[in-house]
């Protein structure tokens, strides 16, 4: 059988066509997100975060309920949507309480006006100040070459000037909405970027008749990746699916 670089050629050229398929898809799907967004006028960075949830409750259906797979594949999307779980969140129109961390970790962003219209990265040293303060040096720079990448620049900016710009902006919420689903904000005690105050400022600011409720975690922005994440996992899913309710239809 021929060769190339030691590889069989069915062999390579088969992994050859399945990373073009796979590139395909992501290349598709990046595609459809960037024309909703864009056409929403909406950025969405909590996909993962969603998909996280959905995969803990239909973990605990299967495992800790005994729901078979098709029973947890649909009531899984229901619990989900049911409730809102907020980690590591950011001030939402309205929330004045500015600590100075929280300037200090957005100051490379709002620092220049024209950070607002394009995407902007933080080096090394200013990802250990904003997400990973409670890591070490090492452990710091791992997750920064693993996780980092430039973001908008506008979700800075539209927080920053949410309440001095007239009108309704990015960060505008309606507090009054009785019809929401009940909302836990959870938040890292030793977060610079979002620190607890801020939080609970956040979660004064509802005055509607749902659930609002404040936890607290040891540790920095980047929650997940704490050691110990599974209690802050749990947590999370027992509190979603004690106060899951109906979504409205």
């Amino acid at each position: 059988m021929t060769e190339i670089f030691g590889v069989p050629t069915q062999a390579l050229f088969g992994q050859l066509l399945i990373g073009l398929i796979n590139g395909s898809f992501y290349a598709l799907l990046s595609l459809g997100l960037a024309v909703i967004f864009g056409l929403l006028n909406i950025i969405n960075f909590t996909h993962g975060a969603q998909y996280m949830i959905g995969a803990f409750v239909a973990y605990f259906l299967l495992n800790k309920a005994g729901l078979g797979y098709w029973w947890a594949l649909v009531i899984t999307p229901f619990v989900v949507g049911a409730v809102g779980v907020v980690i590591d969140s950011a001030p939402t129109e309205g929330v004045k309480v500015i600590p100075l961390s929280e300037v200090r970790s957005g100051w490379p962003i709002l620092k220049n006006p024209a950070n607002r219209h394009r995407a902007v990265g933080f080096t090394p040293e200013q990802w250990h100040y904003v997400f990973t303060n409670t890591f070490d040096d090492e452990e710091s720079l791992a997750l920064y070459e693993r996780y980092h990448i430039p973001a908008s620049g506008r979700v800075f900016w539209g927080s920053a000037l949410a309440n001095i710009h007239p009108g309704k902006d990015d960060t505008y919420v309606d507090y009054h909405n009785d019809s929401r689903p009940p909302l836990l904000f959870i938040v890292g005690k030793q977060d610079h970027l979002f620190p607890p105050k801020v939080g609970h400022s956040n979660a004064k600011h509802y005055k509607s008749k749902s659930v609002t409720e404040v936890m607290e975690f040891d540790g920095p922005h980047l929650l997940p990746a704490i050691p110990g994440w599974e209690a802050v996992a749990d947590f999370a899913l027992d509190w979603a699916l004690k106060h899951a309710t109906p979504a409205p239809a």
